[in-house]
């Protein structure tokens, strides 16, 4: 240190080189007390256990197709495993007789429209015969009114038409475009009869996982937008999100049913996609047991007991339980305790020299 002094003499300011050790020590000790108070101080953490949820892909909606006609299947388009065609046509039933029967209806159609026509001229023509009083007015009535039931008529013709042109329609079985053939019930060939199912198809482009959750479980997923799965058989990791709850539970294990959607880019990583592949999600819930983690600097052992000194002195008896799961980058650095009095947030007081800190 460097201190400046005034010669009466000479006038002259003449600096001086001193040490002073006491000085430093005096600036420094209050930063120094003020570190290891702040260091000396901890907080206790709530205690999470962390448990592995397992389920299993299925298709995001399976659907049973059928025939609303009967007939005899001619083609079937899609094998089990292949998709669906773009067009949507899955099952052709032989469509012969309805062919034949929406002929003959539109044969009928035709003569009902030549027949009105030929009593609209017959009423215009007795309609000019009333005006100059050359027929009763009782015959032009009669026609009008035939005319009009001939009229009605066909409109039933064009009903019965346009139901059978429906029902041919329907000799095409379709099924959404894409989707999987899961199973199949009909072979060229066989007689279909309405209402039987043909196959089952599922949307792969979409999957999801049904869990049976309890609260706390339910409650994690929830929390979170989209949280981190894995598919172990696949070696793969990705993303879900919950798609829906249901409003129901099962009455054995009192769960509540959740169905869990893979995100798309999850999705785009898989290999294939099918039923049945095996989903891991971890989920941190709230200590069964009701523990609390606090640092093993703020632990002492008096008299076979373990104890928590509190940040105004007080003692606290608590149970020890282990290392905790999830205390960060040194899980030994903390542990699992119980006891009455001690609850989350609160501060406590550590060991000098330990890296606890506050937390």
């Amino acid at each position: 240190m460097i201190v400046t002094f005034h010669h009466r003499k000479t006038g002259r300011f003449l600096p001086v080189r001193l040490f002073c050790p006491c000085l430093l020590v005096f600036l420094l000790v209050p930063v120094l007390c003020r570190a290891g108070l702040e260091g000396d101080v901890c907080r206790v953490r709530p205690s999470l256990v962390t448990r592995l949820l397992t389920g299993f892909t299925r298709a995001r909606t399976v659907m049973d197709i059928a025939s609303e006609v009967e007939g005899r299947c001619l083609t079937v388009t899609a094998e089990v495993g292949e998709a669906v065609p773009l067009s949507g046509e899955f099952v052709r039933i032989d469509p012969t007789f309805s062919r034949l029967a929406l002929k003959t209806a539109r044969l009928a159609v035709a003569r009902q429209q030549a027949t009105l026509a030929h009593d609209r001229r017959q009423v215009e023509r007795y309609t000019q015969l009333v005006r100059s009083r050359a027929s009763a007015q009782i015959r032009l009535e009669e026609l009008e009114l035939k005319a009009e039931q001939d009229r009605l008529h066909l409109e039933e013709l064009k009903v019965e038409e346009e139901r059978l042109a429906e029902r041919l329609a329907r000799h095409t079985v379709r099924a959404p475009a894409g989707w999987l053939v899961i199973g199949r019930e009909v072979e060229p060939g066989e007689w279909v009869t309405p209402g039987h199912p043909l196959a089952r198809v599922g949307d792969y482009s979409r999957l999801l996982v049904p869990f049976l959750l309890d609260e706390k479980e339910l409650s994690a997923l929830q929390s979170r937008k989209t949280f981190a799965l894995r598919l172990p058989g696949l070696g793969i990791s990705g993303q879900g999100r919950v798609l829906r709850v249901k409003p129901g539970f099962d009455p054995a294990s009192r769960k509540t049913g959740v169905d869990v959607l893979l995100t798309r880019e999850t999705l785009e990583r898989l290999p294939v996609r099918r039923s049945g592949l095996r989903v891991e999600i971890p989920v941190q819930v709230p200590d069964p047991m009701e523990a609390v983690l606090v640092p093993a600097a703020a632990v002492r052992q008096r008299y076979d007991a373990s104890w928590l000194t509190l940040e105004d002195g007080g003692q606290v008896q608590v149970t020890l339980l282990g290392s905790a799961e999830d205390g960060g980058p040194s899980p030994a650095s903390w542990l699992r305790v119980t006891g009455e009095g001690i609850h989350p947030g609160q501060r406590l007081r550590c060991g000098l020299g330990e890296a606890a800190g506050e937390h």
